[in-house]
């Protein structure tokens, strides 16, 4: 039993003993019956609390050697499968969480920081095959297959981090992809790769740059449709225990739709309400209002319009093809739509190719961003509005909103005598993201982050007359540095607005709940 080789199956003990579990263990004969076959490779995407995570849980207690799960699947759908006591505990297994390494490791070191920890677990168990000068994964497992034979499976939860949380890291993206690439295709040592995580394999123009992978989306889950989300059955024999009405629930939660499943819940929400025995909007609180706006704001060839028609109880047509599987990369409103699908705001027809509003949960939070009008600086003429990061040209000016262990950086202007974020004009032949960079070293003193665009801003005053266009960053701050001479005396570290601010405090409130509910939502 390790930490990335061979987990425990405590995971899925602790799901199958909650007060709610929904049996979902037929996903195993799925798995099960493209074992060592050219199907072998899952991606499967899903929306934020629609069981990825579990699933996973499940398939490392099923096969994982470093445990016993036959009591545990005991009564048990897959119990009753042929293929249950043939794979169970059979397999050397590999649990990769790329949010836990993204956060641990350096940009520039991801790659290197992942395949060292890694190693160091698999050598526990292959000591004597594994030299201390092997420090490529792929290499040491081809090395251990060639001398043992043993194959392995590979878990990969939220492998799209990377993509959602570095989307300036071109660089990086395109290492990791290949990282992967090496690691899993046409390796003997893979009997079965599974990956999760919000958006389906990336595209570098029309190709994938993992096509070895057969994806499951919410655009198209296959023979996966069952194991997405909960079925009108399973709602129906929760809804009679917990004496909660159909009815209701299903105008809730229900509204996601698949080829034969043509009901499907969010099965987050209908646990919290089946729980707290209360209807109500829990999804997407865990998600956040901001980054749906964000998205909206996003008006390609009417997308506005055709929000509000969706919300009018119509359903507009998708073209799903053209969406490279980002979070930046978008041409045309379809782009926009499809990623609002996958993210779960929006349902799909795949038959028809159309998408609409599924439910009131999801319909109550496009109101809401609907009805936002643009923010006027109190106290001036000034009006502001915010488009998604890259909407704008000539980017003029730059903020930076960094963080520090959990507290807000601010810069103590001298002659003004008040707080301030760093953050200034663009130089001629700067980038926006060079801009940042420098600014924030000049009035902090750091370098040591990772730094992300957040949006876009048009400054209008004197009725139209002056006009200015922003760009807003996050730093995520590894370690303070030494500040240099500038018109800022020090920084200091706060967890909300200090009293002594320069602009409108309400204002930056609202902006730093604004930034703290969009970074838990792609956390």
């Amino acid at each position: 039993m390790g930490i990335y080789l061979n987990p425990t199956n405590e995971g899925f003990w602790t799901a199958v003993r909650s007060e709610i579990y929904v049996d979902k263990t037929g996903l195993i004969s799925c798995t099960n019956r493209y074992l060592n076959t050219e199907q072998k490779y899952f991606w499967v995407s899903r929306p934020r609390r629609f069981g990825k995570s579990m699933a996973l849980k499940m398939l490392a207690a099923y096969y994982s050697c470093g445990c016993d799960s036959r009591e545990l699947f005991a009564g048990l759908k897959i119990e009753e499968n042929q293929s249950f006591s043939e794979y169970l505990n059979r397999f050397d297994v590999i649990w990769l969480n790329m949010q836990q390494f993204v956060i641990r490791a350096k940009e520039q070191e991801l790659i290197e920081y992942l395949e060292r920890v890694v190693l160091e677990d698999i050598r526990e168990t292959y000591e004597e095959l594994l030299p201390e000068d092997i420090v490529n994964l792929a290499v040491a497992l081809e090395k251990v297959y060639a001398k043992t034979g043993k194959q392995f499976i590979f878990l990969v939860d939220e492998w799209d981090c990377v993509m959602r949380e570095r989307q300036d890291s071109g660089a990086l993206q395109k290492q990791y992809l290949d990282f992967l690439r090496n690691l899993l295709k046409d390796q003997p040592y893979v009997a079965l790769a599974y990956m999760t995580g919000i958006l389906p394999v990336k595209k570098y123009g029309q190709h994938s740059a993992l096509n070895m992978f057969w994806e499951y989306s919410m655009t198209d889950q296959a023979f996966l449709e069952e194991y997405t989300g909960f079925t009108d059955t399973e709602v129906r024999e929760l809804c009679k225990r917990f004496s909660m009405d159909y009815t209701e629930t299903e105008s809730w939660y229900d509204g996601y739709q698949f080829a034969e499943f043509r009901h499907v819940y969010n099965p987050k929400s209908v646990v919290e309400a089946m729980l707290r025995r209360r209807f109500s909007n829990y999804w997407t609180s865990t998600e956040t209002y901001d980054a749906l706006k964000i998205y909206m704001d996003m008006d390609f060839d009417g997308l506005r319009a055709d929000i509000v028609r969706m919300l009018g109880g119509e359903r507009v047509r998708v073209n799903t093809r053209s969406f490279q599987n980002d979070m930046c990369t978008f041409k045309t409103k379809d782009d926009v739509l499809t990623l609002l699908i996958h993210l779960g705001y929006l349902g799909y027809d795949s038959m028809e190719r159309e998408a609409f509003i599924p439910n009131k949960e999801i319909r109550e939070e496009f109101e809401n961003a609907m009805s936002v009008p643009e923010r006027r600086t109190a106290g001036s003429d000034e009006m502001k509005t915010n488009y998604p990061a890259g909407w704008l040209s000539d980017i003029g000016f730059v903020v930076i909103f960094a963080n520090y262990q959990g507290k807000w950086v601010y810069s103590w202007h001298k002659r003004r005598g008040s707080f301030e974020h760093p953050g200034g004009h663009v130089e001629q032949g700067e980038t926006a993201m060079e801009a940042a960079r420098r600014e924030l070293y000049e009035e902090t003193g750091i370098t040591d982050c990772d730094m992300m665009p957040l949006w876009d801003y048009e400054q209008r005053w004197g009725d139209g007359v002056g006009k200015n266009n922003g760009r807003v960053f996050y730093a995520k701050v590894r370690s303070l540095g030494k500040m240099p001479e500038s018109e800022m005396s020090h920084i200091e570290l706060f967890e909300s607005v200090p009293e002594n601010y320069t602009y409108n405090s309400a204002e930056e409130a609202r902006d730093l709940e604004r930034i703290e509910s969009m970074l838990q939502a792609f956390a």
